[in-house]
Formats: structure tokens, sequence, C-alpha cells
């Protein structure tokens, strides 16, 4: 799952291309039955949130437009078994430890959370798309979430820590691909405090 860019010399604007590694696969419905750990993570594991009905597999890219994914407990770590996992808005939420997504491109404004409290932890590696690209990472409510994940691209990596607790956002990948620009924010309280470390030494 490639992203490329083709200039038009007639008008010198320039066009964002996707080749894909196989066919792409919508997903229909949020994710959000149920936020019990234990929970088997449906999108991840049948073919119940996506227009082809079965599990996912290496064969093709999946596509989330503005829904809900939420990663439930089950085998660890929790292993997206797609070949790319592209988002295009909405929320990614974590409720398991270790979750592992090879191919992660982010096309629109995504959120993604460490819901399941604790320390959350996201590998594989992260692509911010040009220009739509945008990726808010959440530490909230005296949460960990550790993001091992390399980055690469020029889209947007947003940072937000909110709660009444101190919280973590940590980028421990390699990131020396990554050309676009970092933003960090709070909720907007005044109790509200965190920290966020690149190339992290130690764990939060």
């Amino acid at each position: 799952f490639d992203l490329y860019e083709r200039t038009d010399e007639s008008d010198g604007l320039s066009t964002l291309y996707i080749k894909q590694h196989g066919k792409v696969v919508k997903m229909t419905a949020s994710d959000v039955t149920s936020t019990a750990e234990g929970k088997t993570q449906l999108s991840w594991d049948t073919g119940d949130h996506w227009d082809v009905p079965e599990q996912p597999n290496l064969g093709n890219v999946y596509y989330q437009n503005g829904k809900e994914m939420r990663v439930y407990g089950g085998t660890s770590p929790r292993v997206f078994p797609g070949y790319a996992l592209a988002l295009n808005g909405g929320n990614l939420d974590f409720y398991k430890a270790d979750n592992v997504i090879s191919n992660l491109i982010v096309l629109g404004s995504v959120n993604i959370f460490n819901y399941g409290g604790g320390v959350e932890k996201l590998s594989g590696h992260v692509t911010m798309s040009s220009g739509t690209g945008s990726a808010m990472f959440y530490g909230n409510d005296g949460r960990t979430l550790i993001v091992d994940s390399d980055i690469s691209g020029t889209g947007n990596v947003k940072i937000m820590l909110s709660g009444t607790t101190v919280s973590y956002v940590r980028f421990n990948g390699d990131n020396s691909a990554y050309a676009g620009t970092i933003i960090a924010s709070s909720g907007g309280k005044a109790s509200e405090t965190g920290y966020i470390c690149f190339s992290c030494p130690t764990a939060a």
C-alpha cells in the first residue's frame, strides 16, 4: 500500500495517488458493541464490520471512513491481520496493552486513544499522508500511550494531554523519515498535566 505524488506539468498541481496491495475493503459500521475487557474485537477477527464478509487478511487493504474501531482483549499482542489499515477520520480505541498494525495509513483526522487504562502500546509503522493526514494521540486521565511505531510522512502529529492526573504520551520509534508538524495541546482544564517524550530511555 504505497502513497506517491504526481505533478501535472500543465498547471503545476500535485495529486496524491494510492497504489494498493490488494482490494480495498470498507468498514460498514462502527465497532462499539462492548467496552468490556476480554471482549473479542469484532472488526479485526471477523467480517461483521466490513463490506467483504470475511476476517481481514494480508491480501487486502482495509479502509475506515469516519467510524470507530475498538481493539479489545484477546491473544496478546493484538495484531491487525490485514495488509494495511487506512483511516480517514474517526477513532481508534485501544483496550489491550500491546497492539500491532504493520501498516497504519492516516488519510484524515484520526483520534488514537488509550481506553483500557494503564499502559497501552502501538507498534508497527504509521504513515501520515501529506495535506489531510492528522493523528491526535491522547494521554488521558493518568494513562500512558506508548507509540513504538516508526512514523513517516508529512501530515500533522498532534498530542493531547487531558484529565486530572498525570498522563504520558511516548514516541519510541524511528521517526527520522517524518517531516510533518508536531502539535501539543491540553484539554483546557487548569488541573491537567502530563508528559511527552521522544526516544524515551525508560518506561513511564
